[in-house]
């Protein structure tokens, strides 16, 4: 973890504290705020009609609001831990908001006019506030724009106070993590019990019963609007799929998620439910329909096949003519045609982008491709003149695939496959891309994958994201396995040498064996997870997907290694041995070796062609 997480490590408290903190948070001096004697003095109950009337009266301004719910945060939030960011600009807000109010009629204004909302930290700002979705892995990340709801709440005057907390991922971090909790807020709490919360808009809701803010916006995909705002005692509205716009919003399901929001009290209900006015008019993005899976007939889906799989050379680089086809060929082929002068890194980059264009619209495999990869390309060509061919790493010049959860800092997207980071822009390359890119790779694009590494919904088919669709076998046409799909679909139907993909559970193991390549998912803390958007810091590895277990040995020797933004490599890289790995790739260690062969575990006795395949396999591990 960074040094950031002790910013909002829980405070110890007795329990008079806890007492005291829940009568501070909870009690109202005054039935109804706003009718005190000497003018608005407490934001304690305060609903938004009772907000506007003073504002109307003249008892009071949006600035002297917002500074007393930054007071009340002040002094509640390192306990409740509802509010994961204030924005710098709340004032500023404030301040036009009171310029506003003098010109223009009461009545002509919005109810939200001058009214500061918390806004839980999975709904975009185009502003000095992060967008996070509670975790580390995007903080500093850039939004390309508001989310569709915060404009709306701009134009009605709102004044956008900061970011609630939530259940980190919207609860989709870890089935085991509690309501509430994100690594970078902490462990949220109901002000009425000092407990759970409920989520996944724990924040949302604590924050509104606590006084910390008179509105805020929630999100709901099953439960995390109403179930908060039940343990909380608030009103939430979970409008219906539609009503309100998901758009810059990081999504689990298109089919159940809904923006909405939990409001002060019950018996306000009826005042309140003109707010979604505000709202209701947001339409969906017109965006997914460029996205909409192609349709292809029978005969096209066999081509396709036969386009990616076949060899029509078992050694390409062996072709009379040097070398004229990537199809099969490995990373060691590729580096011998560089020694001979039969290629360059441009045209083996333009050889990969040519069967991208002809493969990819059917097997969605690749989500974008760089736009700098031939000037990488020039570059090792160029490199490759002046420096010894042995003095060069293996994967120098080589074009790799990315799965789309790894950090770039180029023209590449890094979305988890997801439209909610679309236009994202990431302070710096993941751990593992900078060995890559030290090491001379070219950075080819981003592999499709599993939207959310599998995480947005258990119901998505593997291989699905909602930027590029279903990813396909090239085998079999039909499942990938995910979540590292795309960059097995991709080595295996030659749309790229080499692919770097993530596993947590299955994630590298199961797309390769789907799509009959090699992966490795090495050790936890042997390669860098820094710059990787994670899931679970216990399990999550990065590791390579290839063709062949010495192209897969390659990009591991590039990758291992020590990164002080990932802790769990100090201690690991103890492990590595000196030299690297691939001084053990020897066409003779199974020399002498006994091997175990449990036939009736595959049931294939009765399938004489796999069997086989089976026998031939066994004939060439004797032949070692």
């Amino acid at each position: 973890m960074t040094s950031m997480a002790t910013k909002y490590s829980p405070l110890s408290f007795t329990v008079f504290s806890s007492l005291l903190l829940i009568l501070l948070a909870t009690t109202s001096y005054s039935a109804q705020a706003i009718k005190a004697a000497h003018g608005f003095s407490s934001i304690k109950e305060a609903t938004v009609h009772d907000i506007q009337l003073a504002f109307k009266q003249n008892q009071l301004t949006s600035r002297k609001l917002v500074e007393l719910y930054l007071k009340q945060i002040s002094r509640l939030n390192p306990v409740l831990k509802g509010v994961l960011e204030v924005n710098p600009d709340a004032l500023y807000q404030a301040d036009k908001a009171d310029h506003e109010r003098k010109f223009k009629a009461h009545g002509s204004l919005s109810p939200l006019h001058g009214i500061p909302i918390l806004l839980k930290d999975n709904i975009a700002t185009k502003d000095k506030l992060n967008t996070t979705a509670g975790s580390y892995a995007l903080l500093g990340s850039v939004v390309p724009r508001d989310a569709g709801v915060v404009t709306k709440l701009r134009k009605a005057g709102a004044i956008i106070l900061g970011k609630a907390t939530l259940s980190e991922w919207s609860y989709y971090r870890s089935n085991r993590a509690p309501d509430g909790w994100s690594a970078r807020g902490g462990k949220g709490k109901s002000p009425y019990t000092m407990e759970n919360p409920c989520g996944s808009s724990s924040g949302s809701a604590i924050s509104v019963a606590a006084n910390m803010a008179a509105v805020s916006l929630g999100t709901e995909t099953d439960g995390s609007i109403l179930c908060p705002s039940s343990n909380n005692l608030v009103v939430g509205i979970k409008p219906t799929v539609g009503l309100t716009s998901r758009a810059g919003v990081i999504p689990i399901s298109p089919r159940q998620d809904t923006v909405g929001g939990p409001i002060t009290q019950a018996s306000h209900f009826k005042k309140e439910a003109r707010i979604w006015n505000t709202l209701s008019d947001l339409t969906m993005t017109s965006m997914a329909t460029k996205y909409s899976p192609l349709s292809f007939t029978v005969f096209s889906s066999l081509l396709l096949i036969l386009l990616a799989t076949t060899s029509y050379n078992a050694q390409a680089i062996k072709a009379a003519h040097g070398f004229s086809s990537i199809k099969e060929a490995t990373v060691h082929d590729i580096q011998l045609a560089f020694k001979q002068n039969q290629l360059t890194s441009r045209k083996l980059v333009e050889l990969y982008l040519k069967q991208i264009s002809r493969l990819n619209p059917v097997l969605k495999g690749v989500l974008e491709v760089n736009p700098d990869a031939l000037y990488q390309a020039d570059k090792a060509d160029h490199e490759r003149k002046f420096k010894a061919h042995g003095s060069l790493s293996p994967l120098h010049g080589i074009p790799i695939l990315l799965k789309d959860n790894i950090a770039t800092k180029d023209k590449l997207n890094t979305t988890a496959g997801s439209y909610a980071l679309l236009g994202s822009v990431v302070p710096c390359d993941a751990g593992v891309v900078t060995k890559l890119r030290k090491a001379g790779a070219i950075i080819l694009g981003k592999a499709t994958l599993s939207e959310w590494s599998h995480q947005r919904s258990n119901a998505a088919p593997s291989g699905w994201n909602a930027r590029k669709g279903q990813g396909k076998s090239p085998y079999t046409m039909g499942d990938p396995c995910g979540s590292s799909s795309g960059s097995a679909i991709s080595v295996a139907a030659n749309m790229a040498a080499v692919s770097l993909g993530t596993e947590t559970d299955g994630s590298i193991l199961c797309p390769s064996s789907n799509n009959l390549v090699v992966g490795i998912k090495p050790t936890v803390g042997l390669t860098s997870r820094a710059g990787v958007i994670p899931i679970s810091p216990r399990q999550d590895s990065v590791g390579p997907i290839c063709r062949t277990v010495a192209d897969a040995v390659y990009v591991l020797d590039a990758i291992v290694g020590i990164d002080h933004y990932d802790n769990a490599t100090i201690e690991t890289s103890q492990y590595i041995p000196k030299g690297g790995y691939a001084q053990f790739l020897k066409t003779n260690g199974l020399h002498a070796k006994r091997v175990g062969i449990v036939r009736d575990f595959y049931n294939i006795e009765n399938d004489t062609i796999a069997a086989q395949i089976v026998e031939q396999h066994l004939k060439t591990l004797r032949r070692g």
